[in-house]
């Protein structure tokens, strides 16, 4: 299964680190694993009053389903986008950073 937020606000965990706050109606939880067929890497916990759609049997959903499987992918593209964005500030900003420590 995966979840789809209507409303409210959930935060994911790994271990005993709060890791992101999901709030934005629409946010898949748990597409990730059931794509890659394996188990959940993280928890997800209410942190506010919230709203979820249970899209149960969710590979079979994904199968007949092509418009929601390509709504899925196109949040998976986005979210993959907006890492790559954020790895190149983070090195970016830290080589700056050591280059600065090192004098040049």
């Amino acid at each position: 299964d995966f979840f789809v937020l209507v409303s409210g606000r959930l935060m994911v965990r790994r271990g005993d680190e709060d890791f992101i706050t999901i709030e934005a109606p629409g946010a898949c939880i748990g597409e990730i694993a059931v794509l890659r067929g394996r188990t959940h890497t993280a928890t997800v916990v209410v942190t506010h009053d919230c709203r979820l759609r249970v899209v149960a049997d969710a590979r079979a959903t994904l199968r007949g389903d092509p418009p929601l499987l390509h709504a899925v992918a196109s949040l998976l593209a986005l979210l993959a986008l907006l890492t790559l964005a954020l790895k190149s500030f983070l090195e970016a900003r830290h080589g700056a950073e050591l280059a600065r420590s090192h004098g040049h």
